[in-house]
This record gives C-alpha cells, structure tokens and sequence, in this order.
C-alpha cells in the first residue's frame, strides 16, 4: 500500500514538489431548488484519496495547491469538475439531479441475493480487514430541543483492530453550552468518541454481510449509481427480525462495499438512529474514508447527538502512547475543556461547523 500521511481534512501531498497554497471555501448546492447537499465527497481530480466532505449544509473549505483540480461527487448527481483560480475564493458549486434509466431499475430479485453472495465472498479481497492504523477527525454535538448543550473535537491515531481498538487523542477541545452540560460536564467522560471503533466493526459484525445469515433479510436492487468514479449497485436490505433498514452501495466490478447506511429504530436502547459510513479505494482495497451518525435516546425525545468523522490512512505509525478502549472511555472530558477559537483549528482544513450550531456558540 502506498505511503500515505494525509493532513485531516485535506490531506498532504507526497513525492510532489511544493506549489503555491491557496485556500478554497465554498457551498455545494441542488441546482433546481438551491438547497444544500451535505456529506458531499470533495477530491483531488488526480488522487481521490486527498478531499474533505461538506458539512451537513453543504460547506466546506480545504487548502490545496493552485494547480490541483477539484471533484464534487454525490449520489444521485452528476459529478462536478473545477478549477479554482485565486486564494479564499468563496465558490458556490450546483450539482444536477443524474436522471435514473429504467434499464438500470428493472432487475430480477433473485440477483440481488447473487450480488450479495459475491459481496461476502470477496469481502477479505475487497476491505482491508487487517488490523489497521487512521488518523482521524472526530466532531460531537448534542442537543435538546434544538438548542446546544455541548460540543467536542477531536483528532486522533486510531489502532482499529478486532475485536477491541486503541486510541492516542492528538489534539481534543470541548466546551458546554447549556446550564444541565456545564453541570455535568466535570464528570463527564469520553464516551462520546470510543464509538468511532463501530465504523470498522460494522463489516466484521454485521449479519446483513454474512451469508449464513442472508435468510433474515430481504434484499431488493434499486438503480445503479456512481460514487468517486465507480458504477455502483444500490441494494436494500430489510431485516425480517427488526425495524432496521439498511442501504448498500456495491462497486459494480469487484463487489466491494463503497458505502454502508444503517436506519434503525424502537430498539432496546435508543428510538431512531442512523449510521452512515463511506469507503475509499486505495491500492485495490477499500479502507474507512469518513462516518455520521444520528441517534436519539430512546428516554429523551427531544435529544439528539450527532457525531461526524473523517479518516486518513498512515502507514509506519508508532505504537507508542496509545491507550486501551477501557482506559480512553474513562478519561475526563474536562481535561479537554476550551474555547474554540485557538490557532491550531484555524490553521487546519476541517469540516465547518454547521452554521445553526456556530451562531449558538458565539
């Protein structure tokens, strides 16, 4: 596997010789009804390991060099080429909805059985499901009634391994906006963050992906799709045992899995949640490229915490200084406590902060 060191949110460039920086903000827009598209996938045109995301209303900002040129790929629309011209340049991007061919939608059901049995048989070829080092961005917020209670952010070394992970927090700041947060918060831990292991364990525990299990499921093809440049099946899986619903994206060629999104509801602990997490291809391998993740406490309606992430690969990584899930999920939070105004965010491409969650914290 190729050497990578990828800076959080727009990741480094290697074996390249030093251009001109400039910065690049911006919004991704529907180009019928203007309205937002987050989660966008944001790449460099000659590496599509190297972008960002826009956040959850469509903005994003990323440092590159002035002759790189930019995609924006959504699903369900057609992919956008650039080429930004000066620094800070603030640009808005409209993608358009990508018609559906009815050829493409009209399949026999039994196939969508067959193309899950080539997902599982070839998921060790397909994902690299060895154990693993990411660095990774890891944003946190919490709500009641729409109003915020606490945000956190992190950037960490991951070790994800099965069936436990390690941790090394690199930099972390959280800070408590509600009077109930800011009473709690001494005591609180970080078990916010601990569950980003998930996003790896979803391909090793998952019973919609093994065939033993497919009996408990109903899988039915959509449509064919394109993410990063790759065709794609779009397959629903229903689970006959419980209300989860769950919606693949399979590369068309290799049956790896692009994209994996979970809907769940009235479970034992929790009455809605989401997961969503994409893949990147690197080297023939698809390995973890960034996550969201919806859920509300099934004791407080009118709570939601919403976490994001995002993942680089790194390769010759110290095993030095990283700690256990047990003893990373007792750290105080406290110890991370901070105003989120400080010159290492600033100066680092990040996911922006949702505009509606920034206006509460000024």
């Amino acid at each position: 596997m190729k050497y990578l060191i990828l800076s959080l949110f727009l990741f480094a460039f290697l074996n390249t010789t030093p251009q001109n920086i400039i910065e690049i903000r911006g919004v991704v827009r529907d180009s019928a009804n203007n309205e937002p598209i987050g989660l966008t996938n944001i790449y460099l045109l000659n590496n599509s390991s190297i972008g960002v995301i826009s956040n959850q209303e469509g903005y994003f900002n990323l440092k590159i060099n002035d002759t790189d040129t930019i995609v924006f790929s959504h699903i369900g629309y057609t992919t956008a080429t650039i080429y930004p011209l000066e620094s800070k340049a603030f640009i808005e991007i409209k993608l358009a909805k990508k018609p559906i061919k009815l050829s493409e939608v009209i399949i026999k059901p039994i196939e969508a059985t067959s193309i899950m049995n080539k997902v599982s048989s070839n998921l060790k070829n397909n994902h690299y499901l060895k154990p693993e080092y990411y660095k990774s961005f890891v944003r946190v917020w919490e709500t009641t009634n729409n109003k915020l209670d606490i945000v956190e952010e992190y950037i960490l070394h991951l070790y994800l391994k099965f069936p436990l992970p390690k941790f090394k927090i690199i930099k972390g700041r959280a800070k408590p906006f509600s009077e109930k947060a800011t009473k709690e918060f001494k005591e609180r831990k970080l078990y916010n963050i601990i569950d980003v292991y998930e996003d790896y364990h979803i391909l090793f525990l998952s019973d919609f992906l093994k065939q033993n299990k497919f009996e408990n499921f109903n899988y039915t093809y959509l449509e064919l799709v394109e993410i990063d440049s790759y065709t794609c099946y779009h397959l629903l899986c229903e689970s006959k045992k419980s209300n989860e619903v769950i919606h693949l994206y399979i590369e068309k060629n290799n049956y790896g899995l692009a994209r994996i999104e979970i809907l769940s509801k009235n479970e034992k602990y929790i009455a809605e949640s989401t997961t969503l997490v994409n893949f990147i291809k690197i080297d023939k391998q698809w390995h973890l490229k960034s996550s969201s993740y919806l859920y509300i406490p099934k004791n407080q309606l009118n709570k939601k915490i919403e976490r994001i992430c995002m993942y680089a690969v790194i390769d010759n990584e110290s095993k030095n200084d990283y700690q256990n899930l047990r003893k990373t999920a007792k750290t105080q939070l406290n110890l991370y406590k901070s105003e989120f105004d400080d010159d290492f965010w600033e100066n680092n491409n990040f996911v922006p902060i949702p505009k509606y969650i920034k206006e509460q914290m000024e």
